[in-house]
């Protein structure tokens, strides 16, 4: 199955969102199921880039990209530090209950974990930061 996930375009300067398209193996039933499945893709594929040591050619795009954000980057990850993937997933659900981020299904709010969900062919998802920003008024 596949689905279109929502990501902001890195170092856009105007509000732009591309549509990225995701496979699932299995399809998520609850809202759990769901944070745990992209956050193994996620984890993965970080420690796949981890593991790299030659960079890839850059592209047009990609050399834009950087322009935009003021640094340049060859995609390679110099720390080298592999990730756990349970300790990946407990975070993940620690930050979603308390309310870090949000996920819409085709625009509707999901709710707590263990509610149940129904994903169709080219829905799409949309993770949402949310932002905590403290100060004082003098």
């Amino acid at each position: 199955m596949k689905i279109n996930i929502n990501i902001k375009h890195i170092g856009s300067d105007k509000n732009a969102v591309d549509k990225v398209l995701f496979y699932f193996d299995q399809i998520p039933s609850t809202v759990g199921e769901l944070i745990t499945i992209i956050t193994e893709k996620c984890v993965n594929d970080h420690n796949e880039r981890a593991s790299k040591t030659e960079p890839e050619p850059m592209t047009e795009e990609y050399l834009r990209d950087m322009e935009s954000v003021g640094r340049f980057t060859f995609g390679l990850d110099y720390n080298g530090n592999l990730q756990d993937r349970s300790d990946a997933i407990k975070n993940a659900f620690q930050c979603y209950e308390d309310g870090l981020f949000r996920i819409f299904l085709n625009d509707e709010e999901l709710g707590s974990l263990s509610d149940s969900i129904k994903l169709c062919e080219d829905d799409d998802l949309t993770f949402i930061r949310l932002t905590m920003l403290s100060g004082r008024v003098w």
